[in-house]
């Protein structure tokens, strides 16, 4: 409730002197005029009235000195956590009115500490225009004022308007916290009254006139030493909020955020920093705990992450804010900053994209598919079989140049023994050649299966040792007891010993080679035997057992894996907008259409309940009370109040979504749709921003700035498809610099089609 919504009967009530009313209530002790409160903080002792203390609160509200008020030495302190406990050498005061009533505009004045920054204030805005800039006023006991007493009249609207005789109290939204119009005013046959209608009274227990009604006088001294009695917090400044409705529900979460004050440590003094300074505001609680409305079909109303996403919960403001702060480290701009923020997103981005692109690969794909029924098959494209005993490799090492047609799929056949021979000119040997002539078999295609059986005899007629000789040294090979050319078929007679290979002949060695590598580059059999020397298969049992039923590996490893990787609709490859683009304004069309949404929602017979209850749930939060009745309310019966009002509003939601007639779905389908795509591009940011670990510092020289403008052609080309030339035109601004970087950007993106279309590029700006 308001501080200045007393009933003065319960404080001491007041007593006439010289035409003011002092409150009978009194600082019980020596009152210092001025206090430290830190190192560098001076609090004044100073009276102030209603408006004015609504106007200190309405801008200093959002930071932790509301949160902090307390009271010194029996004196309302809206200010920090006091860090130091001092009295400067300035004369105390004593036996001081905590409320004074001027004679002449009934004005209720309250005894509170002000720091320099709320009395700028006061004097900056002079809400009683009576020059503050030049002038000083002082009340009881030389304690200063802010308004003229003298004056009768106020010329603010909302003063006017809180005198008024019809006054009355309504609650308003503002920022994190709910004020109250708890007001004095004059009222009934020309009584004071409190903020609730009560009427005013001396130490006798008989009502304070103005205007010339009945006046008491009391000189006893009014000096009450049981201590003061005042009301504890009061809420806000008057007036009732008309802002949008999406404002609204978003400042009810962030007043309903019990979030923690961030309290660090600073050079041993404890200090309370805000979560964040933003483009929009500063966070001084914990903003990912305002989550009112979360759980309901249309978070929008109240501008909070929904809650699907359970590791980002809070104020989606918050997010946004921050998002649009950490593309250049803060809420001011560092081109240093930006570009290094731009690059280390980029790596990541393209780094990311191979992993997702294999990953989603995985997904699809299995052993199977790639030919192969384990991991050693698959790490060693097959190649692990060639490993199997030792005759293969013994084998390719004693066959030579004969190797050299393993790469068309006919090696090991009779066909290609010959076509070895014929092409190092062994032709001639036992008149080769000439019998495949006469028999009529074409050179060019002796892998014909036609010829095998001829050419077969033709081989094992070549007997003489003399011949054999020839072709084993021609050949390079050193097939043991070489016995015709024959031989070069059977892994055993090449090799010399049995074959306790994976293959019956070197036919299906050159099947199965051609299949796993029809481009080998090897000719000689050394060659291929030192490539199966070097294969690795050492894949383990626990290794083959990470593949998935239908995938290549199994959804759980799979899983494991993408921790580490940006997050996406599908698990697909990301954009750089997918980490810091909220400054591109890429979302801004999501979210003109809520606003348009709730906007046309608002204009619905739905729009007064919704701001009502918004109203209410605002108000029991802050324990307003509108009538003596409410006032002398326990505070569990607040909260019964506040948790109805919850539900109330949670109901109302379901039934608007629930609503068919009109155009009520189409409204909520807008607001929807369009809230869960921000929301959702907004989670995979934030998210990707956290995974990727950018570390945002202002560091570099004259060439990180020439590097980034000739960077500026490749980045609007977007050569990686990654949303760099989204990014970048809309980080680009409405002045000549902005026109010129987008032209910059424009014959980059152009150059790069029309110089693919085969047009000669002959100029650049």
């Amino acid at each position: 409730m308001s501080i200045f919504s007393v009933n003065v009967a319960t404080d001491g009530s007041y007593v006439q002197s010289t035409g003011y009313w002092y409150s009978y209530s009194r600082v019980p002790w020596k009152t210092p005029r001025q206090w430290i409160y830190d190192f560098n903080g001076i609090a004044f002792l100073s009276y102030i009235t209603e408006a004015e203390y609504n106007l200190i609160v309405s801008e200093f509200q959002n930071y932790p000195e509301y949160q902090a008020r307390q009271v010194i030495w029996g004196i309302d302190f809206f200010g920090p956590l006091p860090r130091i406990s001092q009295t400067t050498l300035v004369k105390e005061a004593v036996n001081v009115p905590i409320y004074y009533i001027s004679p002449t505009n009934n004005r209720v004045h309250k005894l509170m500490y002000l720091t320099q920054a709320q009395i700028n204030l006061l004097k900056a805005r002079d809400i009683y225009n009576v020059g503050l800039a030049t002038n000083s006023f002082y009340g009881p006991f030389g304690v200063p004022f802010y308004d003229d007493s003298e004056s009768d009249s106020s010329t603010t609207t909302s003063e006017t308007s809180q005198n008024s005789p019809s006054g009355g109290s309504t609650s308003v939204s503002y920022g994190d916290s709910q004020m109250c119009a708890a007001s004095t005013y004059a009222s009934g046959p020309g009584f004071v009254t409190d903020g609730f209608g009560g009427i005013v009274t001396d130490c006798r227990g008989n009502p304070i006139s103005y205007g010339g009604g009945l006046t008491f006088s009391y000189s006893d001294g009014g000096y009450n030493d049981g201590g003061s009695v005042y009301p504890a917090p009061f809420g806000p400044n008057s007036g009732v909020y008309s802002g949008t409705l999406s404002a609204q529900g978003n400042m009810v979460a962030m007043q309903l955020n019990t979030g923690a004050l961030n309290v660090i440590d600073i050079a041993g003094r404890s200090t309370v920093q805000p979560y964040h300074s933003g483009y929009f505001r500063q966070y001084w609680r914990n903003p990912t705990e305002a989550t009112f409305g979360a759980n309901t079909q249309m978070p929008a109303l109240t501008g909070v992450m929904p809650n699907k996403y359970p590791d980002m919960t809070g104020s989606a403001v918050y997010y946004t804010d921050l998002q649009l702060s950490r593309l250049s480290g803060s809420n001011t701009w560092d081109n240093y900053a930006f570009i290094n923020t731009l690059n280390q997103a980029l790596s990541y981005v393209l780094i990311s994209n191979s992993y997702l692109a294999a990953l989603k690969n995985a997904e699809k794909t299995d052993l199977a598919y790639y030919g192969a029924d384990n991991f050693k098959v698959l790490t060693t494209q097959g190649f692990n079989k060639y490993q199997q005993g030792v005759a293969l490799v013994t084998a390719f090492r004693n066959i030579g140049k004969m190797a050299s047609t393993i790469t068309s799929g006919y090696f090991g056949t009779a066909n290609a023994v010959a076509k070895v021979l014929l092409d190092l000119n062994l032709g001639y040997i036992n008149n080769l050649s000439l019998n495949l002539y006469r028999a009529g078999v074409n050179f060019d295609d002796i892998y014909n299966s036609l010829y095998t059986a001829f050419i077969t005899e033709q081989l094992r007629a070549i007997t003489n040792p003399s011949d054999l000789q020839t072709i084993q040294e021609v050949v390079e090979s050193t097939v043991p007891n070489f016995a015709n050319p024959l031989d070069y078929l059977r892994i055993d007679r090449v090799s010399g010993i049995p074959n306790d290979s994976a293959f019956a002949s070197f036919e299906e060695v050159g099947k199965d080679f051609f299949s796993r590598a029809p481009n080998l580059v090897l000719a000689v059999g050394n060659e291929i035997a030192d490539l199966i020397d070097k294969i690795q298969s050492n894949v383990s049992t626990q290794v083959e057992e990470l593949t998935g039923t239908n995938t290549i590996i199994n959804t759980d490893l799979i899983n494991s894996l993408r921790v580490f990787l940006p997050v996406s609709a599908n698990n697909s490859p990301i954009s750089i907008l997918n980490v810091v683009g909220m400054a591109s304004g890429y979302l801004l069309a999501e979210m003109e259409k809520v606003n348009e949404g709730i906007a046309q929602l608002y204009a619905t017979d739905y729009g007064p309940q919704i701001r009502s209850v918004f109203n209410d749930i605002s108000r029991y939060h802050a324990r307003l009370p509108l009538s003596t009745a409410e006032r002398n309310e326990t505070g569990q019966w607040w909260t019964d109040r506040l948790e109805a009002k919850k539900s109330e509003y949670y109901t109302l939601v379901d039934t608007i979504v629930a609503d068919t007639t009109g155009n009520i779905p189409a409204i909520v389908n807008q607001i929807n749709t369009n809230y869960d795509n921000f929301t959702s591009n907004l989670y995979y940011e934030y998210m990707n921003f956290n995974k990727a670990n950018i570390r945002v510092e202002s560091f570099g020289d004259i060439t990180t700035i020439l590097g980034f403008i000739n960077s500026l052609p490749n980045l609007a080309a977007d050569l990686t498809d990654v949303g760099t030339d989204y990014l970048v035109y809309g980080l680009t601004q409405n002045t000549l610099s902005g026109e010129v970087a987008r032209t910059v950007l424009d014959q980059g993106k152009n150059d790069y089609f029309l110089s693919n279309a085969g047009v000669v590029i002959t100029g650049t700006l």
